[in-house]
């Protein structure tokens, strides 16, 4: 894998300067277009792999959050217990944000449940 990185970042760059001397219009830009769609695609991997990193974190820092806000409430407490549960079903992953947004609505339910009562 490394070696076709290397292969799409700078052989089209190379073959650019080369064809630029030798005076071969279609070669040149040809070899441009390629230089650019290859920077093009490692910029686009560069950002996936760069939102991959971020979603991990957003996934840590949530889990995090929930134990934390868990234990500031004090034991035996039904929210506790809500939360409590809802940080152990609340898997962070890196492929996306864990489904934080439907987790945090269950929570909420649960625990308008909980006042309710």
């Amino acid at each position: 894998m490394p070696l076709l990185l290397i292969i799409v970042a700078l052989i089209p760059p190379l073959a650019w300067i080369v064809f630029e001397f030798r005076r071969n219009a279609v070669a040149r830009r040809i070899c441009g277009a390629l230089t650019i769609a290859s920077a093009c695609l490692i910029g686009w991997g560069v950002g996936m792999l760069q939102q991959l990193n971020y979603n991990a974190w957003y996934g840590q820092a949530s889990k995090r959050l929930l134990e934390g806000v868990a234990e500031t409430l004090p034991p035996g407490s039904p929210e506790r217990k809500i939360i409590e549960d809802g940080a152990e079903r609340f898997r962070p992953t890196y492929e996306n944000r864990a489904r934080y947004d439907h987790e945090v609505d269950s929570i909420l339910e649960s625990l308008k449940r909980t006042k309710a009562e």
